[in-house]
């Protein structure tokens, strides 16, 4: 008994063991049912590798290491395109899904849509939008627009699109646009692979300040401002600043900016819209703070003689007509333009009336309003009309023989207000109602004599508007 037992044990082993070794793999898609792996203590579903399998057929998954979206999707025949947004917003991605067709944000939704933001808008798509290439060869650009559109822009080939824009005539990226992808087209049919610019989202314009501009950025809102004395050299005794806001703005039309400096051409009639009237000599001084004596030309000082006898320089030239002979009446009435004047004037004497501002004559009037100065007085701020002073403010900066930076405006846009204020000094503020002009306003800074030579010299004078005029 125990001999059989023993044989049969002996048996049932070589058996076994013959049946072991004859064993093949096993095909889970034929051989298997309700496979459950949550009990595996590991599972590897996707081959994974540094590189893409250069053919794979519909349906293939693969885990690409080392990139940043490592699922990729066998979208057609040896064509490959990473899975993106798997939780959470899709991402607007492009694929290619036949020769002539594109789809842009395949994995769109109700459930999961493609959000991106313009400005303070935020915009949803949730459903996927096809390009169809309907003709010809070239590079197709695929962004958004700055109306939250999606756009396909073609130069040389044709297409249509559903959901989305085709915009012809295309041969780059418009500005302010979302890049999303770049997609070529050989005779009538899309190249098997495009190329992402989503990553340009990540390298926005690089924007370098000049010379007296400052930028500043706070969220996504950036200022472009001038940040002191807007003349070379320095502005005297400490300068002035800018405008405030943005000084260049290309979207606004209302905005306007002259800028003249008269160290570097003399004081000749006619100059870059310039010109100058009156009884104008000569006149006499000696350096200017802030600026390099080498730059100084003998004909920027003027002087002005005889009582009541005037020497203005002044924009718009008068009488060649390129500017008009005066300008529009901004600064009226109960909503007047932004303004803002700003002179760096030096006198070498104590003698006559000193004026930079606006006037609505070439001279001192009868109507001005801007700063003043008599004799050895301060400066103020005055509101001139008809010949009287309907308002003056002092500033309580005194006359001396110094360069100074003289700032005119109206408190952005203030209605019958006029500030002046003397190297970033505290302004002093004239209220009064500034009398309407009905032929316009000439930017003036000058003197009137009193009998005795009066000499100054007007180095750089700037004008910014920003706002319409009273028609």
């Amino acid at each position: 008994m125990k001999v059989w037992q023993l044989a049969a044990l002996l048996s049932a082993g070589v058996c076994g063991a013959t049946m072991a070794a004859g064993q093949t793999k096993v095909d889970l898609s034929a051989q298997s049912k309700n496979v459950d792996f949550s009990q595996a203590s590991s599972v590897r579903p996707f081959p994974t590798g540094s590189m893409l399998p250069p053919t794979c057929s519909v349906g293939q998954m693969f885990y690409l290491t080392g990139s940043s979206f490592p699922v990729e999707e066998c979208i057609a025949p040896n064509v490959w395109s990473s899975i993106t947004g798997l939780g959470g917003d899709a991402i607007l991605n492009v694929q290619r899904t036949s020769g002539t067709q594109l789809t842009i944000g395949s994995q769109c939704a109700v459930t999961t849509p493609c959000i991106f933001r313009i400005g303070s808008a935020l915009y949803s798509i949730a459903a996927p939008l096809t390009a169809t290439l309907t003709g010809g060869s070239g590079l197709a650009y695929i962004y958004i627009d700055t109306n939250g559109n999606i756009v396909i822009g073609v130069s040389s080939s044709t297409a249509a699109c559903s959901g989305c824009l085709v915009v012809t005539a295309t041969t780059q990226y418009p500005i302010g646009c979302i890049p999303l992808e770049t997609w070529n087209a050989t005779n009538g049919v899309w190249d098997r692979t495009g190329t992402s610019d989503i990553a340009l989202l990540s390298t926005p314009p690089t924007l370098n300040a000049g010379a007296n501009v400052t930028i500043t950025q706070t969220g996504p809102a950036v200022t472009i401002a001038a940040s002191g004395g807007g003349d070379s050299g320095g502005s005297g005794s400490g300068g002035s600043g800018g405008p405030t806001g943005v000084f260049f703005n290309p979207t606004d039309p209302t905005q306007w900016f002259r800028d003249h400096i008269t160290l570097a051409t003399g004081f000749n009639n006619g100059q870059d819209g310039w010109s100058y009237v009156g009884n104008c000599n000569a006149g006499s001084g000696s350096g200017a703070t802030g600026f390099s004596s080498e730059s100084l030309l003998p004909t920027t000082w003027l002087s002005v003689t005889g009582a009541g006898a005037g020497c203005f320089y002044l924009f718009p030239t008068t009488g060649n007509g390129t500017y008009g002979t005066s300008t529009f009446d901004y600064w009226s009435g109960q909503t007047p333009a932004m303004l803002y004047v700003a002179a760096t004037y030096s006198m070498s004497d104590p003698n006559g009336t000193h004026y930079v501002g606006l006037s609505s004559g070439i001279g001192a009037g009868p109507d001005f309003i801007g700063c003043r100065q008599i004799g050895s007085g301060n400066w103020f701020a005055v509101i001139h009309a008809g010949g009287l002073d309907l308002a003056k403010t002092d500033t309580g900066i005194p006359h001396d023989t110094k360069t100074h930076r003289i700032v005119v405006d109206n408190a952005s846009g203030t209605a019958n207000t006029i500030r002046c204020s003397v190297d970033s000094s505290t302004p002093a503020v004239a209220s009064a109602a500034i009398p309407a002009e009905s032929f316009g306003w000439n930017y003036v800074f000058g003197a009137v004599s009193a009998g005795t030579a009066t000499n100054f010299a007007p180095f750089q004078y700037t004008i910014f508007l920003q706002g319409l005029p009273r028609l």
